[in-house]
């Protein structure tokens, strides 16, 4: 929401954009799931992912020119626009942001593995249909058409 108000006044399309610049957050943070738990058991991966996402958030907050948002996706753009202007000392702030969050999804996959780990496989089709009866349950139910008061009968 930060990239709506000032100083970015983003519009939809510059939305998207920065939304797609996540996108290879994905396969980053796939990549270090495979290669640190080879060496890192599941609590130093989550909190790795946790500081990660945490500290390129912090740093990302702070932005004031939307150039800087889109540094750490695209680094040549990173040399053409510090060179353009004079601005190198953000640029490379900015980048170290993206380079930080690279492993920020690690967490979801991590925490879903712990929990799978910790359920017994017999219990798996247990645990899923609890799942659908508690989404039955709460479920509202739609809700009927009022009839208008001056409608012909």
């Amino acid at each position: 929401m930060f990239v709506l108000k000032d100083p970015l006044n983003w519009i939809a399309v510059w939305v998207g954009y920065g939304n797609a610049t996540g996108y290879p957050l994905f396969l980053t943070s796939f990549l270090g799931v495979v290669v640190f738990s080879r060496s890192l058991k599941d609590t130093p991966l989550i909190v790795t992912g946790m500081v990660s996402f945490s500290t390129g958030m912090l740093i990302i907050s702070f932005l004031k020119w939307t150039f800087l948002y889109f540094i750490g996706s695209f680094p040549r753009a990173c040399a053409t626009v510090a060179s353009l202007c004079k601005l190198f000392q953000p640029a490379l702030f900015y980048r170290a942001a993206r380079v930080l969050m690279m492993v920020a999804l690690i967490p979801l996959a991590t925490i879903r593995s712990v929990i799978s780990k910790q359920i017994k496989d017999t219990s798996y089709g247990i645990a899923s249909g609890n799942l659908i009866d508690t989404s039955i349950i709460v479920r509202t139910p739609p809700t009927p058409k009022d009839p208008t008061p001056n409608a012909p009968q």
